[in-house]
Parts: C-alpha cells; structure tokens; sequence
C-alpha cells in the first residue's frame, strides 16, 4: 500500500512542477488597428528574452535566438487582424511596437521631350550644314 502512495504523491510532485514551469512564458495579443494591411511587426520588450511562440501569421521571426528586438514577417496582416507571441522570461514586458507596411516603390519621373531633345547626339549620317 505504501508504494501506491508514493506513486501517486510523486505524481502530483511532477504535475505541480509542470505546471508551474508552464507559468513562466508571458504572452502578449496584438491588434493591427493601423486602417491597412501590414506585412510584419517590429517588437522591443524592456530585457533580452527568447520567443517560445508566435502565430503564423507571421512565420519569420528575426533575430531567431535572446534578444530585446524583434521583427516578424512574411506574410500580410490585413486590418484588425492579430498576431499572438509568447516568451521567457515572464518579468519582462513588450515596451514598444511597430507595425511594418508594405513599402511603397518609388514613383518615376516622366522624362520630358525637351530632356530627351538636349541629350540626343547628331545622327553621324547626316551631312553638315555650312
């Protein structure tokens, strides 16, 4: 009888310890309320910690080891959209975000006649005029 009582008080030892070992990891629910879709999210926590999980939403995380900055991305986050992460150590706290926007390409700059006129060479066939 005896043996059965210490299985059973060694097997609430194991299930207190998982779970307060499941305490330790902060997470964290962000909102992209920016009016547009979003294609990562820059985030900076008050102490160097590790991400144990964040969304698929955005896969790529960088730095991918301890750091007190991170950045997500590769894929967009429309508008209202969330993007979940957790980490260790709990203590520290998510001081700043950033949502990242698509970048815009640069517009072009349309080339008038009178430019084009000022840079053309003479054509080699055709005579001087005297």
């Amino acid at each position: 009888m005896r043996t059965v009582a210490e299985r059973v008080l060694g097997l609430m030892l194991v299930g207190l310890l998982v779970m307060s070992t499941a305490g330790l990891a902060a997470s964290q629910t962000f909102i992209n309320r920016t009016g547009k879709t979003v294609t990562g999210i820059r985030i900076e926590f008050s102490r160097s910690v590790t991400i144990t999980r964040h969304d698929s939403a955005f896969p790529d995380q960088s730095p991918s080891g301890r750091s007190d900055e991170f950045t997500f991305s590769g894929r967009d986050l429309r508008n209202l959209g969330r993007f979940s992460i957790s980490w260790m150590p709990s203590s520290a706290k998510a001081t700043d975000y950033e949502w990242v926007e698509k970048a815009q390409p640069a517009p072009k700059t349309p080339t008038t006649t009178t430019q084009q006129e000022e840079f053309k060479l003479p054509d080699p066939n055709t005579p001087p005029i005297l």
